[in-house]
């Protein structure tokens, strides 16, 4: 009996040993297959790779390669404060320092022109006295820089509803070519408004359109001075877009100039160093969306040339796919929408943990994906970041309350609430209440705030959304916002009640 009961006893123990050694083998796995690329594919020599940051569960530091990545181009996606421009700064300060590598950014809102001075680059402002000259090119390729315009054309209005209207432009440009040695976007206007003279319908709507693109740019399609493509290919160049009259015209700029940079790219070789030139498109959504694009172009061409492509957007699904899926590296910052979070996880295809964790990232977290070049036989191409590590210390507010905890980078934090409307007296005053709470502000405070400013509930929902606040978010603080005016006069109420007691 005691020899039964010990057998038992010892099986007993045997299996309770076995089930954990194999429950803490279980917990350590990780270490074997971790869902971190190996070390051989984040390490290289600080020559030959660019420092990011340590990787959030083995503390691995990371140096991007484009040696060991299928492309170097790049794509950055991430709301609003979480970090972009402060990682896209870093990075290409870094690419600068360690290969000489040139940027041309194609600063759609200001936010560059400021770093690019301070760094020791060149601003390019076009307007009146300085502009780009659309139909520019030696005679052999004026039917490709033609095809090149009316394309742009359909992409940024309506002219592919209306073939006659192309042909119309089509004709306009031959002619203007044949009577000029450097005819303008100006000249091909003129042209068209001659054709309205006999009240041609499609000529009166096709110079109208035209029309509205040359006459609101002032100078910027007939210059007295044109870019030169020397200008803007050499060194750090930032060519501010941001002051021009209007989205089409910013990006009809943006499109021939990448148009000039493809030529370019197209007559050197490749070079083993690294990127010579770097062509950084942020929010640059109007172009980042055709397949007609030179941004396509230089994706699918830009490696063998030795150029790279970083497109940043906030909404991942204003880049077109092709960009998006041929990108050899993404970095993921924060994503607030749901759908958003959902449309990268299914083009990438990384696990439901990391797709869970981009939602919740703070300033300067990121997800990297990268497209290796070699054969790879581990488990995960996308691993977490635990803090993007640049040039300068990333400065950050945060907006706490009604269950949220937003952390926001406090440049482009600025940036959005002088885009939002605010003036300078004001945004001075949202500092200073920043600075009194030691940049960690109550959420009710702030939206008090921008009431007080004399800002609409409507016009702060949208704030608040585009800031990555979501809808049942703000729910809850206006909630409690209108429950603390409810409580405040009733204290008031209580106050008279109690003074005219007194009275009486």
């Amino acid at each position: 009996m005691v020899e039964f009961s010990m057998s038992c006893f010892q099986k007993t123990g045997e299996k309770m040993l076995s089930k954990i050694t194999s429950d803490a083998f279980a917990s350590r796995m990780f270490l074997l297959h971790p869902a971190e690329p190996p070390a051989r594919f984040l390490l290289s020599s600080p020559t030959q790779g660019i420092y990011m940051g340590k990787t959030r569960l083995l503390h691995a530091p990371f140096f991007w390669s484009p040696k060991k990545t299928i492309n170097p181009h790049m794509c950055v996606v991430g709301i609003s404060g979480s970090g972009k421009s402060y990682f896209l700064k870093s990075f290409l300060t870094r690419c600068r320092l360690i290969w000489g590598t040139g940027a041309l950014i194609l600063d759609w809102a200001g936010e560059y022109n400021t770093w690019v001075r301070q760094a020791g680059g060149n601003v390019v402002e076009l307007g009146r006295h300085c502009g780009i000259n659309v139909l520019s090119c030696p005679k052999e390729k004026r039917q490709e820089r033609k095809r090149e315009l009316l394309d742009a054309l359909e992409m940024l209005t309506d002219l592919g509803k209306y073939p006659q209207q192309r042909i119309l432009y089509s004709n306009a440009i031959d002619a203007a070519y044949s009577r000029e040695s450097d005819p303008t976007l100006f000249s091909v206007y003129k042209l068209l408004l001659k054709k309205c003279k006999g009240n041609d319908h499609d000529a009166l709507q096709a110079a109208f359109r035209l029309g509205e693109l040359v006459v609101a740019g002032g100078g910027l399609f007939s210059p007295v001075r044109s870019i030169s493509m020397d200008e803007l290919t050499v060194g750090l160049v930032c060519l501010d877009l941001h002051s021009l009259p209007s989205e089409a015209a910013r990006s009809i700029v943006a499109l021939f100039t990448l148009s000039f940079v493809k030529e370019q790219m197209r007559s050197t070789k490749y070079d083993e160093s690294g990127i010579k030139l770097w062509i950084v498109a942020d929010e640059a959504w109007k172009i980042a969306q055709d397949e007609r694009s030179d941004l396509i172009n230089i994706v699918r061409e830009g490696r063998k040339y030795s150029f790279g492509l970083i497109v940043a957007s906030q909404n991942p699904t204003d880049v077109h796919s092709t960009i998006f899926s041929n990108a050899g590296t993404m970095v993921i910052m924060r994503l607030a929408l749901a759908q958003h979070r959902s449309y990268v996880q299914e083009s990438l295809r990384y696990s439901g943990e990391i797709a869970s964790a981009i939602g919740n990232f703070s300033v300067g977290e990121a997800a990297v994906h990268m497209v290796f070049s070699s054969q790879q036989h581990f488990s995960s191409s996308t691993f977490v970041l635990g803090k993007i590590d640049g040039e300068e210390p990333l400065l950050s507010v945060r907006l706490r309350g009604g269950k949220m905890d937003l952390e926001l980078d406090r440049e482009t934090f600025v940036r959005s609430l002088v885009r939002f409307g605010l003036s300078d007296a004001q945004v001075a005053q949202v500092n200073s209440e920043f600075e009194r709470a030691d940049y960690v502000l109550d959420v009710f405070s702030f939206v008090s705030l921008l009431e007080k400013f004399g800002f609409g509930r409507s016009l702060v929902v949208s704030f608040l959304r585009e800031l990555g606040i979501k809808d049942a978010s703000i729910a809850g603080i206006y909630a409690q916002l209108e429950m603390r005016k409810m409580g405040s006069e009733a204290d008031k109420i209580a106050r008279l009640v109690v003074s005219d007691a007194e009275i009486a």
